[in-house]
């Protein structure tokens, strides 16, 4: 009981967020230079299959649609060695639930070093 009261107060804090606009999501993005060098160390190959170019597209397309959803989509730069050490000391593969997982870490530390402004 208790856990689903929390759950529904988190769904209305969400909702709250999104209707002023508040809640911020971090999108990864890359360099050009590093996105072969992403594409080597990434255990998932298809992501990879088309051009730095036309991943930019397809990132902005999404960045767009978070925002008619009234989200604050901010651009979380993954520095690709670091991606790589942090995977390597976890134990982890490089797969697109790492990749999100390091990004939101990097995300949340912009946040609490007060460079992404809530």
């Amino acid at each position: 009981m208790l856990k689903s009261l929390q759950q529904g107060n988190m769904w209305q804090t969400i909702k709250q967020h999104r209707d002023s606009k508040t809640l911020l999501m971090g999108v990864s993005w890359s360099r050009h230079e590093q996105w072969e060098r992403l594409r080597e160390i990434s255990e998932d190959k298809g992501p990879f299959a088309i051009s730095y170019e036309a991943s930019l597209v397809e990132s902005e397309k999404k960045r767009q649609d978070l925002e008619a959803q009234g989200m604050r989509p901010s651009k979380v730069e993954v520095d690709v060695e670091a991606l790589l050490t942090w995977c390597t000391t976890q134990e982890l593969p490089v797969t697109p639930e790492t990749r999100t997982k390091f990004m939101m870490n990097t995300f949340r530390d912009l946040v609490r070093k007060g460079i992404v402004k809530p």
